[in-house]
């Protein structure tokens, strides 16, 4: 809670900077008002195995996203969630109270698939 002050933030939905070798399932950002939320969680399943893997390939002890990749991905989130209903002025359970979206994922599921299909090593700071 501390991390987040009140406004819910993670890279992909899944890891957040500063909080190393952390991963979650069904984060920020990553509620559906379309398809199912098991597709979602199959992807960040995969990713995480894919993340650890690649932990243990590298001989690292932690990895964290970087908090530039990190921004960057908020961004783009936030220009997505424009082009919804979402955002419009109302009261709701997506928005904190600064009245941010930070519930919904804006894009589609075959495009989250793709953002997750593998670990972009380079969107890491890996400790070793």
């Amino acid at each position: 809670a501390e991390v987040w002050d009140g406004e819910p933030r993670a890279y992909l939905g899944m890891t957040v900077p500063a909080v190393p070798n952390f991963f979650m399932t069904y984060g920020p950002n990553t509620n559906l008002g379309h398809n199912s939320i098991i597709f979602m969680m199959e992807c960040q399943a995969n990713y995480i195995a894919d993340a650890i893997e690649k932990l243990h390939k590298k001989g690292a002890k932690s990895m964290q996203v970087k908090e530039d990749v990190m921004q960057a991905y908020e961004i783009e989130t936030d220009a997505g969630l424009e082009e919804t209903a979402f955002v419009r002025d109302c009261v709701s359970w997506y928005k904190t109270k600064s009245g941010k979206v930070v519930n919904n994922l804006p894009c589609s599921t075959p495009q989250y698939w793709w953002d997750t299909l593998s670990v972009r090593e380079s969107d890491f700071t890996w400790s070793y």
